[in-house]
């Protein structure tokens, strides 16, 4: 078990590298969607107050 886990961790040397390919990309998901929640609210509150 634990050799299987090794070996998707460190992907053959390349892990590091995949690693950190996937938290940049799931970080700029998450602030995409920070923004884009962040931009529905400010237009919601700028409808209501019209």
């Amino acid at each position: 078990m634990l050799e299987n886990f090794n070996d998707l961790l460190y992907m053959d040397g390349n892990g590091l590298f995949v690693w950190f390919c996937m938290a940049f990309v799931i970080l700029v998901l998450s602030l995409n969607i920070l923004y884009a929640i962040k931009k529905k609210r400010k237009l919601i509150k700028l409808i209501r107050s019209s």
